[in-house]
Parts: structure tokens; sequence; C-alpha cells
């Protein structure tokens, strides 16, 4: 066989296997890709839901009653002041709670109507009790409604209570810009000009006291002028001893 030929038979058979290799790999990648089948819709739609209400029965006491697959249970039964509770019958579509005071029985009565909850009641007299007064009439009232449910399987989440919301921090107030001091620079004082106006000098109201004097000088001078006299005299006469 010629050489050439069978260099080429060993290329083909070479990308054959290597063509094999990759349509095995990419078979391989499509296969892990697929998805798994999304849940049906009736398993979304099975829920569970509770809801529990709870009465007033007048003066007799309270109830609470929860229906959940269609049926009622009495949950909690609690006697007014001199009432107590006698019985209560257990889960069904219709339930019963007795109440007594020793001279009234009350009879307090649930059925499950659909989707709703008819309640009634009696009242009648304890058989042998002595009693002349008509019993005070009762009423019956809704104190509370309150809804709870589940869904398994189901990824919707349960309504909850909202965080709450946190007030926006308010920003610190910009230091206020420093406002320059006062000047204490006083300013120049105006000159008042000096006063040239002068008050008089008193007037003198007391006679100078000098003119006694002088009269005692002119005295004295007299007498020396005498003196002089007599003494001139004494001398000529000396003269002429």
């Amino acid at each position: 066989m010629n050489r050439s030929w069978i260099t080429g038979l060993a290329l083909a058979g070479v990308a054959g296997t290597a063509g094999a290799a990759y349509a095995g790999v990419a078979a391989g990648d499509s296969l892990g890709t697929q998805t798994q089948p999304a849940p049906s819709t009736s398993q979304q739609s099975a829920t569970t839901t509770t809801r529990t209400i709870s009465y007033q029965i007048g003066a007799a006491g309270t109830a609470s009653i929860s229906v959940a697959g269609g049926s009622l249970t009495v949950i909690e039964a609690a006697g007014g002041t001199g009432w107590t509770v006698l019985s209560a019958t257990g889960p069904a579509t219709h339930v019963e709670v007795q109440f007594s005071d020793t001279l009234q029985l009350v009879t307090f009565s649930a059925d499950l109507v659909g989707d709703d909850v008819v309640v009634s009641l009696t009242n009648v007299a304890v058989e042998g009790a002595p009693t002349t007064v008509a019993a005070a009439p009762i009423n019956v009232t809704v104190i509370t409604t309150s809804h709870s449910g589940s869904a398994p399987g189901s990824t919707a989440s349960q309504p909850t209570t909202p965080a709450p919301t946190a007030s926006p921090t308010t920003p610190a107030p910009a230091p206020a810009a420093a406002t320059p001091a006062a000047s204490t620079t006083a300013a120049p004082a105006t000159a008042q000009p000096a006063s040239t106006s002068t008050q008089p000098a008193p007037a003198a109201t007391t006679a100078p006291s000098g003119g006694g004097d002088d009269d005692d000088d002119d005295g004295d001078y007299e007498d020396d002028d005498h003196e002089d006299e007599d003494h001139g005299d004494d001398g000529e006469e000396h003269d002429d001893d």
C-alpha cells in the first residue's frame, strides 16, 4: 500500500475519534443543564388556615373557639364573677359551652356553616332553684378575631410586622463663623475749649485797719521834730556858755 494513503487513513481515524469525543462532551453538557419540573399548582394552593374567635357571653363568662380543618374547637372558657363553666364539647361542626350561677343555666352554642360561625344562646332556670327574680338578659358579643395560616411547600411568606423605620439622622449644624470681636479703640475725645471767663473777686467789706497806724506815725514824726528843735536850742545855749 502506498505510504501516503496509510498516512491519510491514520489522520482520518484520529479526526473521527476527536469528533466523537467532542460530541460526547456536548451531550453531557446538555444533560447537565436540564431543569427540574416546577411544582404543580395544586401543591402550591394547599393551605391550612386557622381562625380564632373570642366571645363575651354577658356576665356568664367568655369562650374562645378555633376554626380549622372544617371543624370548631373550644380552646378556652372562663366563668364570670359568681359563674362557673359546667361543660364544653369537643371538636365538631357544633360545639357548646354551659355556664351556671346556681340559679341560671346558660348554654352557648356555635355552628360552622360554610366559612361562617353562627352562635346562639339559651338561658333557663336551674332545676329546683328557688327564684322570684327574672334573670337578667345575656347577650353575646365578639371580643376579638384573629387569623393564622401556613402553606406546606409554598414559598409565599407570611405577613410580618414591619420593622420600625429609623428616623433620619439630622446632620449636626455647621459651626457658626466666629464673630469678630468688637473694636475697643475709643473714639478720640473732642477737646472742649477752656473757659476763659473768671469769676470776679468778692468785694472787701471790711475797712482797712492801717489808717490809725498812719496817724500814730505822724504823731511820732512830729515829736521827733520837736525834740530836734529842743536840742538845737540847748546847743546854742551851751555855746554861749
